[in-house]
């Protein structure tokens, strides 16, 4: 994906949740997190922004500059 040096941390973090679709990343079913993170009623959505957040900055930490 082309962005123009600026990390895309709102598609990668919809990606990682399961609601995207990335032609590369295949369908909905494979993120198993993505499935799992707001349907279960333990989780709270703060822990579910969490476990989508801390990937995402993971990655955005790892990239290239």
């Amino acid at each position: 994906m082309k962005i123009g040096g600026t990390f895309p941390a709102t598609h990668v973090a919809t990606v990682i949740q399961g609601d995207a679709m990335t032609p590369a990343h295949g369908s909905k079913d494979m993120p198993v997190s993505g499935t799992d993170l707001p349907h279960h009623g333990w989780h709270s959505q703060a822990q579910v922004q969490l476990r989508i957040r801390n990937p995402t900055s993971y990655l955005e930490s790892i990239q290239i500059k």
